[in-house]
């Protein structure tokens, strides 16, 4: 799955400038404008990372990404700068939960490691909870929804022995019992544990993974 970008600015040739630096690498879309930035969310979204200049007439990018915030809270969100307006840009940081904020001009090269930082955290924020739902589908043993878990089990990467070791977990087999049955060290099992818990995003141990995986039912 390609996951989308949106780049707004009220200058056209920016964002062809942009759109050809950029798009080898990325599945681009541009507004011009915040207004026409709304309604592209509505034509052409979801989109995972939305990009907007800081000084647009009529709605600047601060007012731009806290309406984007209300209609998508999961998009990330980048905003582009001038060094007269960093003071504005650190506001809407905390305003409007913006990911990360660059000033212009911005090297190629620091858009696209923004854009690549945006996507994995899109990907680890959204798809990664996608991707334990699909895992607990595929665990509840229906075949037709565990067919249709499978394009997103692929964002988990999760191999066949993590899903085996995840059913044990849900059952309530111990990692004693799971490295008995497997024919695996206890210690094994344990790195398996961590990693089934990275893949699904929830690698803080204080949520238990027997509940986690449990509590879709």
């Amino acid at each position: 799955m390609t996951e989308k970008i949106l780049l707004v600015d009220d200058e056209r040739n920016v964002l062809d400038a942009l759109k050809t630096a950029l798009r080898r690498e990325f599945d681009l879309y541009t507004a011009q404008g915040g207004a026409e930035g709304l309604k592209s969310m509505g034509r052409n979204g979801p989109f995972a990372v939305v990009v907007s200049d800081y000084k647009m007439p009529g709605m600047n990018g601060v007012e731009f990404l806290e309406h984007l915030r209300k209609l998508a809270p999961d998009c990330v969100r980048i905003i582009l700068t001038g060094h007269g307006d960093l003071e504005s840009a650190i506001a809407a940081v905390n305003q409007s939960e913006v990911f990360r904020f660059l000033t212009k001009p911005c090297p190629t090269q620091v858009l696209c490691k923004a854009l690549r930082d945006g996507l994995t955290k899109y990907r680890r924020d959204v798809l990664g909870v996608k991707a334990a739902d699909a895992l607990l589908r595929v665990l509840s043993g229906s075949e037709a929804e565990a067919l249709a878990a499978e394009p997103v089990l692929g964002d988990a990467r999760l191999t066949q022995r993590e899903r085996s070791i995840a059913a044990r977990i849900r059952r309530g087999n111990s990692t004693k019992e799971i490295a008995e049955a497997l024919d695996l060290s206890p210690r094994t099992v344990e790195t398996y544990r961590d990693n089934i818990r990275k893949k699904l995003g929830i690698a803080n141990k204080k949520i238990n993974l027997k509940s986690y995986l449990s509590s879709a039912f």
